[in-house]
């Protein structure tokens, strides 16, 4: 209930009636593999973004570190187009993210630094392309003989709580 609650004032107090679909915005702070911050045109305060469809390894999981450096090189003082699919429960927006061409989430997947989220992203059958092709050349995590996917390492250490910074806007 409090997870809730809190979820709605921060949703009323941060958010702006003018919240769009699809904005600007300069990356700033990344956090792990598929989430960051970034500042909206017009706006000098940082909020967070979840990247849609892909989940990345959690940090003290292997090749974590991989992860968040790739996604350094691709979001981090670039200019972006924000397009948001969803808001997820810490009131991140869930989006497509693109740096000039690229559409960093499949190239996330290409690199072979995250895992295909099928769970959010619906069947999204580009995305499920580039997972695959990255397993098969064996890129990025696709070097382990076995990696864990985040969502089953995230349940076998769920004992350990893993804190968020709160950001407004």
């Amino acid at each position: 209930m409090f997870k809730t609650l809190f979820l709605l004032i921060r949703k009323i107090f941060c958010h702006s009636a003018d919240d769009k679909k699809t904005y600007n915005a300069t990356g700033k702070y990344v956090f792990d593999g598929d989430s960051f911050t970034a500042v909206r045109e017009g706006q000098s305060e940082p909020h967070e973004i979840r990247l849609f469809g892909i989940d990345a390894p959690e940090r003290g999981q292997e090749y974590a570190k991989q992860a968040r450096e790739h996604l350094i090189r691709l979001v981090r003082k670039k200019k972006l187009r924000v397009e948001v699919w969803d808001t997820d429960s810490y009131g991140r927006d869930v989006a497509k993210v693109y740096a000039g061409g690229i559409y960093v989430n499949l190239e996330m997947l290409r690199a072979g630094y995250t895992w295909h989220y099928s769970y959010h992203a619906g069947g999204d059958k580009m995305l499920a392309k580039a997972e695959q092709e990255a397993k098969e050349a064996r890129l990025g995590l696709w070097q382990a003989d076995a990696p864990i996917p985040p969502r089953k390492w995230r349940r076998m250490h769920s004992a350990k709580k893993h804190s968020r910074k709160f950001y407004c806007n």
